[in-house]
C-alpha cells in the first residue's frame, strides 16, 4: 500500500513539544543542514517569563522605522502558524510558510538517525523555519523571542546577537525552569553572550543577582530598565495583592556596575499612554504606545534601550525619531486588548500570576472601581490557583470555560473547585464552550459602562477575538451555578 503523503503542516502538527533530551545539539545540526541560515544577519535576542513578545514587537518596530528590513520570530501565534514569522511588521505569506517548513522538514529527514526521541521537535521547526524566511528575505536585523526559558531554546544558538534583554521574571513552567525567581532567571539568562549588553526588567532582587552574576561572568554590560521611584504605576503588584515595597534598592550588590534606564508615564487612557525614558545621557520624552497597562511602559523602555544599543553598536544614526515612530506603530494584540466598547469587552492572555496581577492592575488603572464580569479559562499546567485568585478577587461575576487545547486545557469544573478554594464566594457558572462562556458573560454586563474581561490563556484569548472580532455567532452551552 501506497503511504499518503503528508504536508508540511500535517507534519509540523505532528512533531512533539518537547524532548526528553534537552540541548542545542539537534538545531545545530539542523541548520547546518540547511546552510546556517541563522548567520545571515544580526539579532536582538529576548527572553523572559512576562513581556518578551510586546518588547520583540515593539524592538522590531522601531528597527523597521530606522529603515531596516527587519525579521520578527515570536510564539504562540493566536489565529495563524504565519503569525510567528514577520518581515517589516507583516506574516510572512502562506506558501512562504509552507515552502520554508518543507525545506526543515527536508534537513530534518536528512539528519535523523534513530527513533523519534532522536528527531527534531516543533519549536524547533519554527526557528529554523524562521531562519530560512530571514535569510531568503535577505533582512537587515532580526528580533527573536525566546519561547522556553533561554538556555536551550532553540533560539539561542545564535552567536551574534548585539543586544539580549531579559523582561520580567515570573513563575511559569516552573516543573522545566525552577521554582524559585533565582532558578528561572538563570536559566532565562542562558541567552547573555560573552561582551553582549543585556536590557533587562527584572527587579525582584534574587533575579536581577543570578542574571548580574552570569553578565559579570560573560563580561557583558548590565542595563537594567526601572520605573521613577516618585510615581506608583503598580508595577510591583505581587500575585497576592500585597503591593508591597520598592524591590530594587540600589545599594544592593544586584545593581553594582549596572547602568540604569528609568521610565516615567506621563499620561494613560484607553487608546494608549505616553512616557519618558531616560538612559546614558539621553533623554526620549513623550513618547507613546497604543498598548495598555503600566507593565506595558516597562516593555516599551526595555525596547527603546535595547534599540539604541543596536544602534550604537552597528554604527546606525541616532534613532530618536525611528524610536517616536516604531513605538507608535507597534500592535500586540491578545495583550489588555479591547475589543468593543459601550459595554466594554477586555482581553488578555495573562495566565501566570505575576501576568494576572499585571492585568488586574491595568484594568483597575483603566476603569476605576470597575468590578468586571469575568470569563475565565487555564491550562492545566499552569499556576492556577494564583492566578485565578489574583482575577477573581476584583469580579463580580465568574463564567468559567475550556480553552480549545484538549490535551493541557484544565476542566471548567475543575477549575470552579480552585475558585472557589481560593475564597471566592461570587455569582459562579461553567459554561462551555467558549462562544457560549462569552455570551453568557455578555447576557451577565447590566450598562455601557460595564466590563467583560476574558482571560486565563492566550489560547482562550485567540478564540475570545475570533467569536468578537470575526463575527462567529454565541452558542448555548452547559451550565452549572
Amino acid at each position: 500500500m501506497v503511504p499518503v503523503p503528508v504536508s508540511p503542516i500535517d507534519w509540523l502538527h505532528g512533531l512533539p513539544r518537547f524532548s526528553p533530551q534537552p540541548g542545542l545539539d539537534r538545531m545545530r545540526r539542523l541548520l547546518a543542514a540547511l546552510g546556517d541560515p541563522q548567520l545571515a544577519c544580526p539579532y536582538v535576542h529576548i527572553a523572559g517569563t512576562n513581556g518578551k513578545g510586546s518588547t520583540t514587537a515593539m524592538t522590531a518596530s522601531i528597527l523597521n522605522s530606522a529603515g531596516l528590513r527587519v525579521g520578527r520570530f515570536t510564539s504562540p501565534h493566536l489565529h495563524r502558524w504565519e503569525e510567528r514569522i514577520a518581515v517589516d511588521g507583516e506574516p510572512v505569506a502562506g506558501e512562504t510558510f509552507v515552502a520554508a517548513v518543507a525545506r526543515v522538514r527536508a534537513a530534518a529527514d536528512a539528519i535523523s538517525s534513530g527513533g523519534p526521541e532522536q528527531g527534531i521537535v516543533q519549536f524547533e521547526a519554527l526557528t529554523a523555519a524562521a531562519f530560512v524566511c530571514f535569510g531568503d528575505r535577505r533582512c537587515d536585523a532580526a528580533v527573536l523571542e525566546v519561547g522556553l526559558g533561554g538556555r536551550f531554546d532553540a533560539t539561542n544558538v545564535i552567536t551574534n546577537p548585539v543586544v539580549t534583554v531579559i523582561t520580567t521574571i515570573g513563575h511559569d513552567h516552573t516543573q522545566i525552569l525552577g521554582e524559585d525567581l533565582a532558578s528561572i532567571a538563570r536559566e532565562k539568562a542562558g541567552i547573555i553572550k560573552p561582551g553582549v549588553p543585556v536590557v533587562t526588567a527584572a527587579l525582584a532582587p534574587e533575579a536581577l543577582s543570578a542574571i548580574r552574576e552570569i553578565a559579570a561572568q560573560r563580561e557583558a554590560p548590565c542595563w537594567v530598565v526601572r520605573p521613577e521611584v516618585d510615581v506608583h504605576p503598580n508595577w510591583d503588584v505581587r500575585p497576592d495583592g500585597d503591593e508591597g515595597t520598592p524591590c530594587f534598592p540600589e545599594a544592593s550588590p544586584a545593581w553594582q556596575e549596572c547602568s540604569t534606564v528609568r521610565w516615567r508615564r506621563l499620561s494613560q487612557g484607553v487608546d494608549g499612554q505616553t512616557f519618558s525614558v531616560e538612559l546614558s545621557g539621553r533623554s526620549y520624552r513623550g513618547l507613546r504606545i497604543g498598548l495598555l497597562g503600566s507593565h506595558q511602559v516597562a516593555n516599551a523602555a526595555c525596547a527603546v534601550t535595547a534599540a539604541t544599543l543596536f544602534a550604537e553598536r552597528m554604527g546606525l544614526p541616532e534613532p530618536e525619531a525611528a524610536i517616536e515612530a516604531g513605538l507608535r506603530q507597534a500592535v500586540w494584540p491578545g495583550r489588555v486588548e479591547i475589543v468593543k466598547r459601550s459595554p466594554w469587552v477586555v482581553i488578555d492572555g495573562a495566565h501566570n500570576p505575576e501576568g494576572a496581577a499585571a492585568l488586574r492592575a491595568a484594568v483597575e488603572e483603566l476603569f476605576a472601581g470597575c468590578r468586571p464580569v469575568l470569563v475565565l479559562g487555564m491550562l492545566g499546567d499552569k499556576d492556577v490557583g494564583r492566578a485565578a485568585a489574583c482575577l477573581t478577587g476584583f469580579s463580580r461575576a465568574v463564567v468559567l470555560t475550556r480553552p480549545d487545547y484538549p490535551s493541557r486545557a484544565l476542566d471548567p469544573t475543575a477549575l470552579a473547585g480552585v475558585v472557589t478554594a481560593s475564597g471566592y464566594d461570587g455569582a459562579l457558572e461553567v459554561r462551555e464552550p467558549v462562544n457560549a462562556a462569552i455570551s453568557r458573560g455578555l447576557e451577565l454586563l447590566t450598562g455601557p459602562t460595564d466590563i467583560l474581561l476574558i482571560a486565563g490563556s492566550l489560547y482562550l484569548a485567540a478564540e475570545a477575538r475570533a467569536i468578537l472580532r470575526n463575527g462567529v455567532p454565541p452558542a448555548s452551552g452547559s451550565t452549572q451555578g
